[in-house]
């Protein structure tokens, strides 16, 4: 519990990341908070609706917990920037953000949210910022919607959702996906139906060359291995298993007094 929290007036960063918390009760009361980081922790549940109270909050990490249902709203959160929300158990649609105009980092792979990606995401952000949008790994279905070209700089990850299909607009923004997208047009953002690339789910230049190969197992666009894809809720591993956790453990809490 974060009880007494709100006295602290000019604590601006918490990191409590790989410590065993299991609970969020109280953190709403921390308004002055603009990083908070309880990444690789004990939490369960639904995510504390507490959350939203936090107005000045720039950036909110919490992957790597066991956190369930859907994701509450971040629309009054007006100075958020970076949401991480990576590995847990989220379900439920995508929100499109449109009211967050300083966001331009979202990671909510590895869960199982599901239904079509918003053409209107990240609709209030300004189209020459440099945006990270993570969506892969989950149950994601029909379209990437064309609005999104109107980002000039973007990194985009869809890799093992239920897509089928890439708006052609998006095959023309050369300089997305580290350049991949100018190299190897849509296939820079997504295998097509039939293929497949281990691990990337698309092809890129970056690091170990990765191309589309042939399967005809793979329905959907992305598919970073050749099989019959399941849904994301069977998909779901122990992060432990994986090497997730490292050895560090961080905890830190900057107080200006």
């Amino acid at each position: 519990k974060f009880d007494g929290i709100g006295s602290a007036k000019k604590l601006k960063s918490l990191l409590l990341d790989q410590t065993g918390l299991t609970s969020l009760r109280g953190i709403g009361a921390a308004s002055t908070i603009e990083e908070l980081d309880v990444r690789f922790n004990r939490l369960r549940g639904p995510l504390t609706r507490e959350i939203s109270q936090m107005v000045n909050l720039k950036d909110f990490a919490v992957e790597g917990n066991q956190l369930t249902g859907a994701i509450p709203s971040f629309s009054g959160m007006k100075k958020l920037e970076r949401l991480r929300l990576g590995s847990n158990r989220f379900a439920g649609a995508l929100d499109d953000f449109a009211t967050n105009a300083r966001l331009k980092s979202i990671d909510v792979s590895g869960n199982i949210m599901s239904g079509p990606i918003p053409s209107t995401l990240l609709k209030s952000t300004d189209s020459d910022e440099e945006i990270y949008l993570d969506l892969s790994s989950n149950n994601f279905i029909g379209e990437v919607p064309g609005e999104l070209a109107r980002f000039d700089k973007m990194t985009l990850y869809l890799r093992d959702n239920m897509i089928t299909g890439i708006n052609p607009a998006l095959c023309e923004n050369d300089g997305w996906n580290d350049g991949d997208v100018g190299e190897f047009s849509c296939d820079g953002l997504l295998c097509p139906a039939g293929t497949y690339s281990e691990n990337y789910g698309r092809q890129t230049v970056g690091g170990q060359l990765a191309q589309c190969q042939r399967c005809e197992k793979a329905n959907y666009f992305g598919a970073s291995f050749c099989g019959v894809r399941s849904s994301a809720t069977s998909e779901r591993f122990s992060f432990a298993a994986f090497g997730v956790v490292t050895a560090t453990v961080a905890i830190l809490a900057v107080l200006i007094i």
